[in-house]
């Protein structure tokens, strides 16, 4: 009678640890990945710390003194004043006394700088494919037989709404796959 016992409490607690491993094994639900419609201006970060806009003085702290200064191409669109300031393959344009503005980052002469994006990291080692699989983008190829690119443009967003004119341009090498170029398009003024 006791071996029936033991044999009766054995296989109700072997039944019950089997009843409770089938209640916490659970589906999880992964959501799927969407696709970044674009990149907000307020969001990205130039070597993780300086704004797209930002103060002259807070990038020379981070760049140093820049390598040139040169009045900007834009000036024909835009008011008088405007420099364009080049820091080691990192451009800026100076507004004024103290306010910079992002233009661009050549990878191929500044290779440790990076832009941060909530969405990634874009630097030397980006590949087209990544920022094809995270953004919803056109692209291009364009250049002469000797510098053949391939451009992807992707939306700007400014407080949360779609510029239409404005664009981020990313130049990738053909041989390489890999980003050498991230660049701010803006459309000149009008009046």
């Amino acid at each position: 009678m006791k071996y029936i016992l033991c044999a009766i409490i054995f296989l109700s607690f072997s039944c019950n640890s089997h009843r409770d491993h089938t209640k916490t094994t659970e589906v999880v639900n992964v959501p799927s990945i969407h696709k970044a419609r674009g990149l907000d201006i307020d969001s990205i970060r130039i070597n993780g710390s300086i704004k797209f806009l930002d103060s002259y003085k807070k990038v020379k702290s981070y760049l140093g003194e820049p390598d040139s200064i040169k009045t900007s191409k834009l000036e024909v669109f835009y008011r008088k004043g405007i420099v364009d300031c080049y820091f080691n393959g990192i451009t800026f344009m100076q507004h004024g006394r103290d306010t910079a503005v992002f233009d661009s980052i050549n990878f191929k002469k500044s290779p440790t700088g990076f832009i941060q994006s909530p969405q990634m990291k874009f630097d030397s080692s980006t590949k087209i494919e990544d920022v094809r699989r995270m953004f919803e983008c056109e692209d291009m190829k364009r250049g002469t037989d000797m510098d053949v690119r391939i451009t992807l443009f992707i939306s700007v967003f400014k407080k949360g709404k779609e510029s239409e004119l404005d664009s981020w341009i990313l130049d990738f090498d053909t041989k390489t796959g890999k980003l050498y170029r991230f660049s701010y398009a803006r459309p000149p003024e009008e009046g």
